[in-house]
């Protein structure tokens, strides 16, 4: 899944992270090296610890921003954008991080969480922790939005609109 945003049909994406999100980027702000202000950052650290006691244990989020290990795509190009009939836009955040096989040396981009949604109050996080099903779920939507944005702002938009 997190290969795909380097190598995959859409890279221009993926953004390193450099700050958690900040009270001076308001909720809704663009601060580009920023987390976005909407991501619920006390779920993702809740996953994190949970990790501390397994085989693999994951770092905190401040400290993959200081091992400059910490990754995110936004999708907040999509936000205003009207659906009719009940549809849902999902408008995902996802979290990416670089992980290295200390037998190997191997570095992997792996997926650490992903929310769906930006508002407070459906603000859930998916982690490889949760059942398949649901994990898989968010990947799906992840990847599905990934696609739209890339083929109608990036290939649609950039490409062909652009020269007419």
């Amino acid at each position: 899944l997190a290969y795909q945003f380097v190598a995959g049909i859409n890279p221009m994406m993926i953004t390193k992270a450099t700050h958690l999100p900040s009270s001076t980027c308001g909720y809704g702000d663009r601060c580009l090296t920023y987390l976005p202000a909407e991501l619920n950052v006390s779920g993702v650290e809740a996953f994190l610890q949970s990790t501390n006691g397994t085989r693999r244990p994951i770092p905190s989020l401040s400290k993959l921003i200081a091992e400059r290990r910490l990754f995110f795509v936004d999708y907040h190009v999509l936000d205003g954008i009207p659906t009719t009939g009940g549809a849902a836009l999902y408008k995902p955040i996802a979290l990416l991080f670089v992980e290295k096989d200390k037998t190997t040396n191997i570095r992997r981009l792996m997926p650490l969480a992903i929310q769906l949604t930006r508002t407070r109050e459906h603000d859930l996080v998916y982690t490889p922790g949760m059942p398949h099903e649901t994990w898989s779920f968010a990947k799906l939507h992840l990847l599905h939005t990934d696609g739209n944005v890339h083929e109608t702002v990036v290939h649609l938009g950039y490409t062909h609109l652009t020269m007419e």
